[in-house]
């Protein structure tokens, strides 16, 4: 039978198998992948209205544990619980890493939304493989960070005073 003689056989014009929004009607929950009408997965396709394939990649994601790079360096892990049309994340249980040559801490954050051009990448996190990184207290690894922005600082100082040095100083 094919959709209009399904529609004609319907008394409301509506067939018994599509919502009144020409969509299939189903009992799955509202993140399960319904199959394209048209057949494909590709950007424009009906199923996605035309979402980049990266997004509609997160469906797999839904629920796992993801690591999220922000373009400010900030890395967050949290388990991801919904996301929409924009790429925008919520994270559950997300924690901010910071990580300082081979050891890192951990700072709890929360539920976070994390909006989707703020994002680098973002990945599953396999927690069955050994991490080779060290686990410190918090305060070390503040500490150990602040003393490496200071070097850096100083390290931009000296390399302006070398160039006023050679320039002159109205450069």
């Amino acid at each position: 039978m094919t959709l209009s003689e399904a529609t004609r056989e319907a008394p409301n014009g509506v067939s018994p198998a599509f919502n009144g929004e020409g969509l299939p009607e189903t009992n799955s929950p509202p993140h399960a992948v319904l199959p394209s009408p048209a057949g494909d997965s590709g950007e424009g396709s009906p199923r996605n209205s035309g979402m980049p394939n990266w997004i509609t990649a997160l469906e797999e994601e839904l629920d796992k544990k993801l690591l999220v790079v922000l373009r400010d360096g900030r890395k967050l892990i949290g388990y991801l619980r919904t996301f929409d049309q924009f790429g925008n994340l919520v994270l559950e249980g997300t924690v901010q890493r910071m990580v300082v040559d081979n050891a890192y801490a951990d700072l709890y954050l929360g539920c976070m939304i994390v909006r989707g051009d703020n994002m680098i990448l973002f990945g599953a996190v396999d927690d069955s493989r050994a991490s080779p990184l060290e686990p410190k207290p918090l305060c070390d690894i503040l500490a150990a960070r602040q003393a490496e922005e200071e070097q850096e600082r100083q390290k931009r100082v000296g390399h302006r005073a070398w160039l006023d040095r050679q320039l002159g100083e109205d450069w």
